[in-house]
């Protein structure tokens, strides 16, 4: 029996290594709109990320604006995160311009200026709201007129796609409240008004599709005051507040 001219042992070793090779010498590229590609990285600098795809390593090469890349995990494990240095490339902080979507229910226009350092890890939040349906209150409860007032966001984890921040807010505004009397056989609506403050502690998540808008909703619980004889609900009590946000980066 003849022997083969090639020894089948080292042979397949050979391939199972290549194979080993080829799956763990892949580089995994994360965008901030959420998709992710497998990839070899060929070049890296401050502005962008040129690569070739996994499957088609003979293929075209692709240029894409780093600020568009969340993340990058290289084949020997290394993890490196770009969009919490995205804003310090630029050297400026961000600016985002927010509309309270939810507040509508309440029958409150509330629009919010946050101004996030560059290390994307603080947001300093200035809300604004008023009231844009303004009546008699008949249903003896609180309603604001209109606020403003002030915040800080903490973003433990920096900027990514989705994020988790809490934070403090106080604000200060103009209130009513109001009771229905009944007398000579009709009733009577009795409206007051009153300065109020509120101070919450905010709980909320952020979605970051892009690099210019985000997506956030937040509870805040904490306590209300304002001082009217009129009012049983005068004095410190519970307060809450639950929203809906859209934003844009300016």
């Amino acid at each position: 029996m003849k022997k083969p001219l090639i020894n089948p042992k080292p042979v397949c070793l050979l391939f199972f290594v290549s194979l080993v090779t080829i799956i763990y010498s892949q580089d995994k590229i994360t965008f901030t709109n959420g998709s992710k590609i497998e990839a070899d990285v060929i070049e890296l600098n401050q502005n962008e990320v040129i690569y070739v795809r996994l499957n088609n390593p003979n293929g075209p090469r692709y240029i894409v604006d780093l600020e568009k890349v969340e993340s990058i995990t290289y084949a020997n494990g290394v993890d490196e995160d770009f969009l919490s240095i995205h804003d310090g490339l630029t050297g400026k902080s961000s600016v985002h311009l927010a509309l309270h979507l939810f507040d509508l229910v309440y029958n409150d226009f509330t629009v919010s200026l946050e101004i996030i350092n560059k290390k994307g890890s603080v947001g300093y939040k200035f809300p604004m709201s008023i009231e844009f349906l303004p009546g008699p209150n008949n249903l003896h409860s609180f309603r604001s007129e209109y606020y403003g007032g002030f915040g800080v966001n903490f973003y433990p984890a920096g900027p990514k796609t989705w994020n988790y921040f809490l934070g403090p807010e106080i604000s200060a505004g103009k209130g009513q409240d109001g009771f229905r009397t009944y007398s000579s056989g009709k009733y009577n609506d009795v409206t007051f008004h009153f300065k109020y403050g509120k101070f919450l502690i905010n709980n909320g998540v952020a979605y970051r599709p892009s690099d210019n808008v985000r997506f956030v909703t937040y509870f805040g619980t904490g306590v209300r005051y304002f001082d009217h004889d009129s009012s049983r609900d005068s004095g410190f009590l519970a307060a809450g507040h639950f929203t809906i946000i859209m934003s844009i980066k300016l």
